[in-house]
């Protein structure tokens, strides 16, 4: 009997029991063949792997489209977790954990932040809302004082009006005519003219402004015929008068009349850089004639008869002498003032003519500049002395006796040699005016 024959026999048996079944198949292992258990568990290791692909598969495939990412991940975690040992997963569960209690606790702190942020502002808002109502209050209380402050200053111009008397600056006093005519004055008076005796103060109150009227020298000329007034004068007087506040339009409104007589030089002069030429070229015209046409003079618009509050301007610049200087010799110029260069003793009044120096200087700019330095510590010079004296009668000019004559030279020359000292103070001396070339 063989052994699979003594299997069946003994798993058939109707006597068998559970008893029977184990001990048969123990007997059965004991006298199976090792080969056949190892080709048993070999076939059992081929066919799992195909079971375990099959069973994937099917699972793969039950699986809605949108878990695949899920899944994916999970097998991949499983993947990186498989090599890990256990001690690093312990250390990274630990880390884990730690960040997840920093981030409770940094959340926690946030939210304690925006609880006090919130706060905060509710405090800020209802800061702003008083404020704001401060505001409206401020504004109505500024309102009510501004109607006050509006209100006082309307009693106080009403109480100001009703109490303080009027007081202005006074009304000016201005002329409403020109100079009536009048008779003209006896020439014995006339040289003994005075501001209190000869000028017409009436027509200069002192809230006038003292206006002052300029006749034009080229309509209203007052020189005779064959002379002209030196165009520099001209051109120099009309434009300083021009930029001064006093000067009016108005001959009505005038208190004082500007006449420009000279300097007036013979048009046919040939010689007009040299005053001793000029001299002796119309030295004898100028002895008999005068400059001044006192016809013309006297027709002059606003002369008014006697000439009251009129200046007569006679400059000098080219001729520096002194006889042919003075235009008014021997005229009759009535209560007129007059200003020029060079005067006779007799014919001065003091107090009412005037005496000016020569117009030497340049037309216009800084004429400081041609100034000496008016400081001891700045001057060039320690003394300085420019001018001319000649000594002449009423008639024509003589010379003096030879003795006086001789102490004058005497004392320039030696003047003279002190310009030209070798001291460390200097001296500037001249005794001879020099004209204006131009």
């Amino acid at each position: 009997m063989t052994s699979y024959e003594s299997l069946a026999g003994s798993g058939s048996g109707p006597s068998g029991g559970g008893g029977g079944v184990s001990g048969s198949a123990c007997h059965w292992l004991k006298h199976m063949k090792l080969y056949r258990v190892g080709i048993i568990i070999a076939a059992c290791l081929l066919l799992v792997p195909f079971v375990f692909y099959y069973l994937l598969l099917n699972d793969e495939g039950n699986i809605p489209s949108n878990d695949i990412h899920r899944s994916r991940s999970q097998l991949e975690t499983l993947e990186e977790i498989s090599p890990l040992k256990a001690a690093d997963l312990k250390l990274r569960i630990d880390e884990m954990l730690r960040i997840k209690g920093t981030v409770s606790l940094e959340l926690r702190d946030l939210e304690a932040r925006r609880q006090k942020l919130q706060s905060d502002i509710g405090l800020y808002n209802q800061k702003i809302d008083e404020l704001k109502q401060e505001l409206a209050r401020q504004q109505t209380e500024l309102e009510r004082l501004k109607i006050s402050v509006e209100q006082a200053q309307v009693a106080q111009r009403e109480a100001v009006l009703r109490n303080t008397p009027e007081l202005a600056l006074p009304k000016p006093l201005i002329s409403a005519s020109v100079p009536g005519a009048n008779r003209p004055m006896p020439v014995g008076h006339v040289r003994g003219c005075k501001m209190s005796t000869c000028f017409d103060h009436s027509r200069c109150s002192l809230t006038s402004g003292f206006p002052v009227y300029l006749y034009d020298p080229d309509v209203s000329s007052v020189v005779s015929g064959g002379f002209d007034i030196d165009g520099f004068l001209k051109t120099t007087i009309k434009q300083t008068l021009g930029y001064n506040a006093h000067l009016t339009s108005d001959p009505k409104k005038a208190c004082v009349f500007f006449v420009l007589v000279g300097e007036a030089l013979p048009e046919q002069e040939m010689m007009r850089n040299s005053r001793y030429g000029a001299a002796n070229v119309d030295g004898a015209k100028r002895l008999t004639a005068s400059s001044l046409n006192v016809t013309k003079l006297k027709q002059l618009p606003y002369w008014g008869g006697d000439g009251r509050n009129h200046v007569l301007l006679n400059f000098a610049r080219r001729d520096l002498s002194i006889g042919t200087g003075n235009v008014f010799r021997n005229v009759d110029t009535g209560r007129a003032m007059l200003v020029q260069s060079s005067f006779e003793e007799a014919q001065f009044r003091k107090g009412f003519d005037l005496v000016v120096p020569p117009i030497l200087g340049p037309p216009g700019g800084d004429v400081w500049q041609e100034c000496s330095p008016m400081l001891p510590a700045r001057r060039k010079y320690l003394l300085s002395f420019q001018g001319e004296m000649n000594v002449q009668n009423q008639t024509s000019v003589v010379r003096v006796d030879d003795e006086a004559e001789t102490v004058d030279d005497f004392i320039l020359e030696h003047l003279k040699e002190m310009t030209s000292g070798r001291t460390q103070d200097r001296f500037m001396l001249q005794f001879e005016c020099i004209p204006a070339t131009e």
